[in-house]
């Protein structure tokens, strides 16, 4: 247990013989990115898939939870250089094996290359059968970088853009035939413009190798990190993951 967890668990405790019966919960912090609709702010307040779950997952706990959205290298530094953090929505790779204390997973990630259902002309069956058509990319996303190691380029096949919001709003506008994108995020943003899912159309499943996790530095509490482990199947259990689901992607 780390010295701050000590520290508020000895507080904890004199305040309890002070105060007759009062509840003192220790403090979970939580760190997370801009990521909709698994984690991102909306008024002001942190919300999404990732962030109600995992505030569930603390009452059942009995955890105070606080969260702080930052960059993404930031959130990530903080979290190994301090334990009894929580970082998510964090993909679990090879690489980042042995730094976590791994809670979940809580979703799957699957990179689709989507087309609109009324593209009837549109058929991919493999990856090379895509490079007939335009294919809308986020520059720096993970899977459009792998699709340029497999030699597709910006000069040729590959529309760039920003994020995945404007990635969507170039499919429905006819931009592009096809996009790459993470099904929470496609879907997500159909939805936000008033569309349905159902008219995203995953035509070939580009990458499902990893899934999104909760994450601590490996010396964390491993009560807490229990604690959280439980909480997390009771949640499944429940059914809350798939409602959830159901409310950020819509379907």
């Amino acid at each position: 247990m780390s010295t701050i967890f000590r520290s508020r668990h000895l507080a904890c405790a004199l305040g309890a013989l002070l105060l007759s019966g009062a509840a003192c919960a220790a403090e979970l912090v939580a760190l997370t990115e801009d990521l909709p609709p698994l984690n991102y702010k909306e008024g002001g307040v942190v919300t999404g898939y990732s962030t109600e779950l995992l505030k569930a997952m603390a009452r059942e706990s009995g955890l105070e939870l606080s969260i702080t959205m930052l960059p993404w290298p930031r959130a990530y530094r903080t979290t190994l250089a301090r334990p009894d953090t929580i970082l998510y929505s964090l993909v679990r790779t090879e690489e980042r094996e042995p730094l976590f204390a791994w809670i979940g997973p809580i979703s799957p990630r699957k990179i689709f290359l989507f087309r609109l259902k009324q593209r009837k002309d549109v058929h991919v069956a493999t990856l090379a059968d895509a490079r007939k058509y335009r294919i809308g990319a986020v520059y720096e996303m993970a899977a459009t970088k792998a699709l340029v190691r497999r030699g597709f380029s910006f000069q040729k096949e590959l529309d760039g853009t920003q994020n995945d919001e404007s990635n969507v709003k170039k499919l429905f506008a006819g931009r592009v035939d096809l996009i790459l994108a993470l099904d929470w995020s496609a879907y997500f943003y159909a939805k936000k413009y008033g569309r349905k899912p159902a008219e995203l159309v995953p035509e070939i499943l580009v990458d499902d190798s990893h899934a999104y996790y909760f994450g601590m530095r490996k010396d964390s509490d491993p009560a807490i990190v229990s604690r959280l482990s439980d909480a997390l199947e009771k949640a499944r259990a429940d059914g809350l993951t798939d409602k959830l689901r159901k409310k950020y992607m819509g379907k």
